[in-house]
């Protein structure tokens, strides 16, 4: 977060949802300042809410939330909470496949499959040729996705269709209307 406040000193106290995450005390500054919350791990809906505690005005210039992921204990590049949800602790492996679906637990962690689960698998579902191509495959709405196609699998050049997009909670549907006589179609998923 960055503000400002002219000559004097202003407060405010700065919440996540109900939670306090912190509080300036001496904004007095003529230049912008950065304020940082770091580790706040909270589920859901965020609601950030600034409270001027000092009688004065300010201005916040930019406000903006990262993505929290939670606490990796281990550093196996997969947050705690995610393994303690599927396996009930912390000794998997990241390039472990419990379910046998060919997917390790990493990729099953960045695509939000349930890895004990040989049914949930990050697919294209179907490819539609009706009067233009449709791509369908299952996505959820905490990751995002890119379509990409190619005419031919040599050299491999692929081209992007669609980037940046949020997933459904349910099939997602993405329409090719390139006229095109031949085209094969991958699709990715990245964290947000």
């Amino acid at each position: 977060m960055k503000y400002f406040s002219s000559a004097g000193t202003r407060s405010f106290d700065i919440y996540v949802n109900t939670n306090l995450v912190g509080t300036v005390s001496d904004a007095n500054n003529t230049n912008a300042e950065t304020y940082a919350a770091n580790g706040v791990n909270i589920a859901g809906d965020v609601v950030i809410r600034i409270v001027g505690t000092g009688g004065r005005e300010f201005v916040i210039d930019t406000l903006s939330w990262t993505r929290y992921a939670g606490a990796d204990s281990n550093s196996n590049g997969i947050p705690d909470v995610w393994e303690l949800q599927y396996f009930g602790n912390l000794t998997n492996t990241p390039t472990g496949d419990n379910d046998g679906d060919l997917a390790d637990n990493y990729d099953e962690y960045i695509a939000d499959t349930d890895p004990m689960n040989p049914a949930s698998v990050f697919e294209i579902e179907a490819i539609w040729q009706g009067t233009v191509p449709i791509v369908q495959f299952l996505s959820t709405n905490s990751r995002q996705y890119a379509v990409m196609y190619t005419p031919s699998l040599l050299p491999d050049a692929w081209t992007n269709l669609v980037t940046g997009m949020t997933g459904s909670n349910g099939v997602a549907d993405v329409v090719d209307t390139n006229d095109a006589v031949q085209r094969m179609y991958r699709v990715r998923v990245n964290l947000p």
